[in-house]
């Protein structure tokens, strides 16, 4: 398993379009991906995928309302699984230590 993280301080500079199209692309290459999107406050990177608005995502299995099985969704690209990011969920950005290091 490898773990390739995109991130930036500053909102607006293609994260999200970057993280779709590298998932895409490796999963053209014949790599199973599993796309996450961790924003828990202003989450949207279903739409850069054409994925309906989401659910459940990563905040309702941080919160302990999903499984993690449950927040997998399969998308139209070959090899490319999607968890969606929340935003829905109020206090989800200021999550207890005991949460944030939840495992199944």
């Amino acid at each position: 398993m490898q773990i390739i993280p995109v991130a930036s301080g500053k909102g607006g500079v293609g994260k999200s379009l970057l993280s779709a199209n590298l998932a895409i692309a490796l999963g053209q290459a014949g790599k199973k991906v599993l796309l996450i999107d961790l924003d828990l406050g202003a989450s949207n990177l279903h739409l850069v995928i054409g994925q309906p608005s989401p659910k459940i995502g990563i905040g309702t299995y941080l919160t302990g309302q999903s499984q993690f099985q449950e927040i997998i969704t399969r998308t139209d690209y070959e090899n490319v699984d999607f968890i969606a990011g929340d935003s829905e969920i109020p206090g989800l950005t200021s999550l207890k230590a005991s949460k944030k290091n939840r495992s199944e």
